[in-house]
């Protein structure tokens, strides 16, 4: 592994209410743990840690599924967007104004996005 390669993987205590997660990004989650209150960020940065390969094989298969169901909606999160945004894209303007109208009909849509006055 490179220097500017994530560390990534199955941790323990990535967050403070669930044991075993999967990090995505070690080095971000340090740092956002770097802005807790001290009295968390202490013990937080002490016992977040990624787990080595060795520990997958006391974890109970039922978390192993789960969390492969979880790694694969990970990763066609981007195509699924795409997909979504070439929907908004294809949604005829007149139709997509009509809903607006409906459902909000705010001053701040302009159409294509929220337009904020300088306050």
């Amino acid at each position: 592994m490179t220097d500017n390669q994530e560390k990534k993987g199955l941790s323990i205590h990535c967050h403070h209410d669930i044991l075993v997660e999967y990090c995505t990004d070690y080095e971000k989650r340090v740092n956002y743990i770097k802005a807790k209150p001290k009295h968390e960020k202490e013990p937080r940065l002490k016992l977040f840690k990624l787990l080595p390969k060795e520990a997958l094989n006391d974890l109970p298969k039922k978390y192993l599924k789960s969390d492969a169901d979880w790694q694969k909606a990970y990763a066609d999160r981007p195509k699924a967007y795409t997909k979504f945004r070439k929907a908004d894209a294809d949604w005829p303007t007149e139709e997509k104004d009509a809903f607006h109208k409906k459902w909000c009909g705010c001053k701040e849509w302009h159409g294509k996005e929220l337009v904020f006055t300088k306050g």
